[in-house]
């Protein structure tokens, strides 16, 4: 499909969109000149297709490094830039936003630098504490569940990548938890979309925390994720170039939103529009900002399949979801 078609595909779904959300992930970079560009051009080019979301979602990776006061500049110039869009921003942490940072007594503290801008404005949400692994939203009639790194409130602990660090075993995140959160989600009478820095099993780059919560109810339609930079070999290696997946043994779609700090590795930056419609399905679309154009576009299906084979896994002695 060539680039016209896509463009006229975009601009029908978009004319049929009974809600638009602005999906863009892992900006993280390390020098504000480089972010600034990324910025700028992203700007334009949204603003160049009319584009006025419902809402922002922000998939984490807002910033990279150890010095504070260079972190805490980058953060507030990235959270004005979001300002000037005037829509809600939804914001999960990811791994790099809570890097330890360098301290004036020698030491190291957490970076949560965006976390803080985002705290400032009221219409925007993130976890309500920085120990807390998901929030809830509502975008349109779809219910999202926004799952998020976190850490305790003293320290003790932090979960990010895949995995917990330090006093692991106060941390409150286990089976119990996850089987609660699963019948929670389960019980939403909107379907639901899940988002995260990560992928479940089957996505690019997946992580095992987040594998926890499978199988899945059968109210989630899709998954966005950031975090497995398409096109980066170095880092996501045999599935740099995976922008869908599918959670293993699910009907379940995972969208790759990564990344919006491309180029340098080969790749563009990018980012994902969601249109949803009044008659429940959706369209997806992959944008290149530095060419301006689509990349991709995405329909799901109405409705996903019964989980079948996840219902027998689910009772198969010994068998774990994740790894």
């Amino acid at each position: 499909m060539n680039n016209e078609w896509k463009e006229e595909l975009y601009n029908l779904s978009a004319a049929r969109a009974a809600t638009t959300v602005w999906f863009i992930s892992d900006v993280q970079r390390t020098d504000m000149d480089e972010m600034k560009y990324r910025l700028d051009l992203a700007g334009r080019d949204v603003r160049s297709l009319g584009l006025a979301p419902d809402k922002i979602i922000h998939l984490g990776d807002a910033v990279q490094g150890k010095e504070p006061e260079r972190l805490r500049a980058m953060a507030e110039k990235q959270a004005a830039w979001l300002d000037t869009f005037g829509t809600p921003v939804l914001f999960v942490l990811g791994n790099h936003d809570l890097d330890l940072a360098s301290s004036p007594d020698g030491g190291t503290v957490p970076a949560a630098f965006f976390r803080d801008e985002v705290l400032k404005r009221p219409a925007w949400q993130t976890t309500e504490k920085i120990s807390d692994a998901f929030f809830r939203a509502e975008v349109g009639d779809v219910v999202l569940y926004c799952f998020s790194d976190c850490m305790a409130e003293d320290g003790a602990w932090r979960a990010r990548f895949g995995e917990v660090q330090g006093e692991t075993e106060k941390c409150p995140y286990n089976e119990d938890f996850y089987a609660a959160l699963r019948e929670k989600i389960a019980r939403e009478e909107k379907p639901v979309i899940t988002v995260s820095h990560y992928a479940y099993a089957g996505g690019a780059r997946p992580s095992s925390r987040m594998s926890r919560l499978m199988p899945l109810p059968a109210n989630v339609r899709l998954h966005f994720h950031g975090h497995a930079h398409i096109g980066a070999l170095d880092v996501c290696y045999e599935s740099a170039f995976r922008r869908l997946g599918w959670v293993d043994w699910h009907d379940v779609p995972e969208i790759n939103v990564s990344s919006l700090s491309g180029e340098e590795d080969g790749s563009c930056i990018r980012s994902v529009i969601l249109h949803l419609y009044e008659d429940g399905t959706a369209g997806i679309f992959f944008r290149d900002h530095s060419k301006g154009c689509f990349e991709e576009c995405f329909f799901p299906s109405p409705e996903n399949r019964a989980e079948g084979l996840s219902d027998y896994l689910s009772t198969h002695p010994g068998f774990r979801w994740y790894k």
